[in-house]
């Protein structure tokens, strides 16, 4: 009978769906090929129990400290909506040794970050679910955040989100043990998934059912937030006057391009407040701030607090 031993390191507000997901999808290899057993240690960082995002305590075993602690044969970092990321030199040193001896090595949902964070992604892309990809574009810019559901790549997978988590888990369970084995997973677990050629796109709030004019400059306010495009700018780019370009953000999307914009880059300068440890000011440049007093002024008035006191706040919550 072949072992198969994986880890999973879950954090803290880990997505139970996610962890579970890819679970399922791992014992199942069993029920299709008896030969196969598989062995799961699920491992935290601090402590004996870790609270998923469902406010569940889970009993976890101490993080092996090598590889010699516990013999595995794949690695995955199971993160969630809530999960705080910040370096871990334990994870490090797991995934660094991982990757030594050729072991498969995965990220659900933001776990994805720690990967990135390693230097394992560089150059590649990786899926992150989309209130991480700020962080992860604006910590680690040689990482591409993609916008597939979920990507596989040499040794190493990453997923956006607990649906994607079953199905590149199956998927990674085909090219460890087989077609024949993936069909049946597939057969017994995911009968009721739509088949497409390849992972879905992660898509964002309604906009597949905009103009495509405004999904286009929707987009490039998106990707220029750093250095924000004027409106004259982003309306010649999708083939617009700026007078048409203000009609359809009004009824399509009721507000103007301007407040848009900017709600754009608040919001994703509320996110790597909360998500990281970049200081303030950093925080206001990376999202098109030039004044630390405007980004102060212009987020109290969209979110009633200030960046310092929400920081503040973050941190005592820990």
């Amino acid at each position: 009978m072949k072992k198969f031993r994986v880890v999973f390191v879950l954090l803290k507000h880990f997505s139970m769906a996610s962890f579970t997901n890819a679970m399922d999808a791992l014992v199942t290899v069993r029920l299709v090929n008896p030969e196969i057993e598989i062995e799961a240690l699920s491992c935290g960082t601090d402590g004996e129990r870790v609270v998923c995002d469902l406010g569940i305590e889970v009993m976890v075993e101490p993080l092996p400290r090598t590889m010699d602690d516990f013999q595995f044969d794949m690695l995955v970092i199971c993160g969630g909506y809530r999960t705080p990321l910040s370096p871990d030199p334990r994870i490090q040193a797991l995934m660094r040794s991982s990757v030594q001896r050729n072991i498969w090595v995965g990220g659900l949902w933001n776990g994805s970050y720690y990967m990135a964070e390693d230097g394992l992604l560089r150059g590649s892309e990786v899926s992150i679910h989309p209130d991480s990809m700020a962080l992860l574009a604006e910590s680690f810019p040689m990482t591409h955040p993609s916008d597939r559901a979920y990507v596989i790549h040499n040794h190493f997978f990453s997923c956006a989100g607990p649906s994607s988590a079953m199905q590149v888990m199956i998927e990674v369970c085909g090219q460890i043990f087989g077609n024949t084995v993936q069909r049946g997973i597939q057969v017994i677990l995911a009968c009721d998934m739509p088949q497409s050629e390849g992972p879905s796109l992660v898509r964002r709030e309604e906009e597949t059912r905009l103009p495509y004019s405004l999904r286009l400059a929707v987009e490039l306010m998106r990707n220029n937030i750093e250095e924000p495009l004027s409106l004259e700018e982003i309306a010649c780019y999708a083939n617009l006057s700026r007078r048409q370009l203000e009609r359809q953000f009004n009824r399509y999307l009721m507000v103007t391009p301007s407040k848009y914009y900017i709600e754009l880059r608040l919001k994703q300068a509320k996110r790597l407040l909360l998500q990281s440890s970049i200081p303030v000011i950093q925080v206001a440049v990376a999202c098109g701030f030039v004044s630390s007093a405007h980004f102060s002024n212009t987020f109290r008035k969209l979110f009633g607090i200030s960046p310092n006191k929400l920081r503040f706040q973050q941190s005592t919550a820990e």
